[in-house]
């Protein structure tokens, strides 16, 4: 990868530009072969990679996430075959 010669990048949410250390507790990667557990539900993955990554957020808050998402009917489903990452 090459090192930027020039410019800036920020990020901007709802309250504001939000601190460069705080990015990747909004920022996230939904690779086309990325992992979840088959066995898990949406939202049970949600909540498993959530906790493995350090953050705290209750069930209510990854159904409001998967809410936003368009995801919110789906929330018991299990991913395989009925998810998409493109």
């Amino acid at each position: 990868m090459l090192r930027p010669s020039r410019g800036t990048v920020s990020y901007r949410s709802g309250d504001g530009e939000l601190p460069r250390g705080r990015w990747f507790e909004r920022l996230g990667v939904a690779a086309p072969d990325m992992a979840v557990y088959e066995e898990l539900s949406a939202l049970e993955n949600l909540g498993f990679f959530a906790r493995v990554r350090g953050l705290h957020a209750g069930a209510g808050e990854h159904a409001a996430l998967l809410e936003e998402l368009g995801l919110g009917p789906r929330e018991h489903r299990r991913p395989v075959g009925t998810f998409s990452s493109a």
